[in-house]
């Protein structure tokens, strides 16, 4: 399956290699038959396919001191934006002494 992990590693050089990321839904995420939509919803691509990030559940909720029923209500793309974040503080040079930010 093509997909990035949750923190965004490897979008980089999937968009070099013109990879596609589009791919069926994994079975964790939803079941369609479950679904209670129109059936032309259910019958469309719309809801059985998309772009996936890997691992999403492996998130550190303790590294951001979440709770884990905290954690697990987030949105993943919040979680991953956590981790993004948190990576570039820690490789961005500090701020200049006197700075106002």
């Amino acid at each position: 399956m093509n997909t990035v992990s949750a923190g965004g590693a490897g979008f980089a050089e999937c968009m070099v290699e013109g990879r596609d990321l589009v791919t069926p839904v994994p079975l964790e995420r939803w079941d369609l038959d479950c679904l209670d939509a129109p059936r032309e919803v259910l019958d469309s691509n719309m809801l059985r396919f998309g772009a996936f990030a890997a691992d999403v559940a492996a998130f550190d909720a303790g590294g951001f001191r979440l709770a884990r029923a905290e954690a697990a209500a987030m949105d993943p793309q919040a979680r991953a934006l956590l981790h993004v974040v948190t990576k570039a503080r820690q490789v961005s040079p500090p701020w200049p002494m006197g700075s106002q930010y």
